[in-house]
């Protein structure tokens, strides 16, 4: 029985069919690189090989005024001339099929653009590693980043073989709050991950995002029994080298897109994906007595309340403060950053219809 999300990608493809030729092949994006991106066609007239094509985003015919160009890991494509890719004709995209998801990274220093981590994906899970320093702050922005993007998320707590069982416990306990599910393993134990992955839902895809060095390729090779390339975490500080280089969608009982280690993430410019990270403020910030109470000592302030009786870490208030006020700042760079870009295209088009105005009335060159 074809699954809801096979069904879905099917009618799209279908309407891309009859807008564009029956001879078009239907295409997953499973690796996006510097100019170009590979594809695995699914379905399609005269596949070839291990059917996976390599488009060129320069390439004649793509669809680049498309909306959702150009396209990520994950994303569902309609493929013209892909049975023709090595000869005269390239293979281009003329059509991106509607996302259920997309995920985003937002930039580090607020100011820059964001970059695309994956679309399409069920469930985000978050490596982070006990050693040499579990961060709780870093598994919160990525919470935030799942919840903007209205997806799952899972934290798995890696090199548990390397730290006592108090601090698993402690670390398990800050998480928990924050997603449904917590799981701390060592990757080479053979039973733990076949554990983990009876947990994941068949047919699901998932993105594995964490630090550096944190482990996302080693637990990949062993949920998938793939062999990417991992390598060797120093010891002064723990930290890995980018054993992966580019997002990349390997396909199983689960699918799953290994990611590059991020270094710095800055937080979501969606306010409201931060509250939903931090539940247990964002209740006590409905008893505030002001709608805009800041929780920095207004009067009638639950949350502050909240915090001299010791109901809520001052740690947390603080991350929590400092996420919302980042998030805050990022959604205005956002704002002007596109409101920028749309004057320039007004006026990269006003200066297109003027020249083909005078082109019209024979002064134009």
């Amino acid at each position: 029985m074809m699954s809801t999300k096979t069904a879905r990608v099917q009618a799209y493809f279908a309407v891309a069919q009859m807008n564009y030729g029956e001879d078009i092949s239907l295409a997953q994006v499973v690796a996006v690189h510097r100019g170009a991106f590979s594809a695995q066609i699914t379905q399609g007239p005269d596949v070839k090989g291990d059917g996976v094509v390599a488009v060129t985003l320069a390439t004649p015919g793509n669809c680049t005024d498309h909306p959702l160009w150009p396209p990520v890991v994950g994303d569902w494509v309609a493929l013209a001339d892909a049975a023709q890719n090595h000869g005269e004709a390239a293979a281009h995209a003329v059509e991106i099929m509607p996302r259920t998801s997309y995920i985003e990274r937002p930039a580090a220093s607020g100011f820059g653009l964001s970059q695309a981590i994956a679309a399409n994906v069920d469930e985000l899970v978050i490596v982070e590693p006990l050693q040499p320093a579990f961060s709780i702050g870093r598994v919160e922005r990525f919470v935030a980043i799942a919840h903007a993007s209205a997806i799952r998320a899972r934290v798995v707590l890696t090199k548990a073989d390397l730290v006592a069982g108090q601090e698993i416990q402690g670390a398990i306990e800050q998480c928990e709050p924050l997603v449904e599910s917590v799981t701390a393993l060592n990757t080479t134990d053979t039973q733990a991950v076949a554990e983990l992955k009876e947990s994941f839902t068949p047919g699901d895809t998932l993105v594995l995002v964490g630090r550096s060095g944190a482990g996302k390729s080693t637990l990949t090779n062993a949920l998938l029994g793939t062999s990417l390339a991992t390598g060797k975490v120093r010891a002064a500080d723990g930290k890995g080298r980018h054993t992966t280089t580019s997002r990349q969608l390997l396909q199983g009982e689960v699918n799953i897109i290994d990611t590059p280690g991020i270094r710095a993430l800055g937080a979501t410019p969606d306010a409201e994906a931060v509250d939903q990270t931090f539940t247990q403020i964002a209740a006590l910030a409905e008893q505030c007595r002001y709608r805009d109470c800041s929780h920095s000592g207004e009067p009638g302030c639950a949350v502050g309340q909240a915090l001299t009786q010791g109901d809520l870490s001052p740690e947390v208030l603080e991350r929590y403060q400092r996420m919302r006020r980042e998030s805050e700042r990022n959604e205005l760079n956002r704002d002007a950053r596109l409101a920028r870009q749309s004057q320039r295209t007004a006026s990269r088009d006003n200066t297109r219809g003027r020249r083909e105005t005078m082109r019209l009335k024979g002064r134009g060159n």
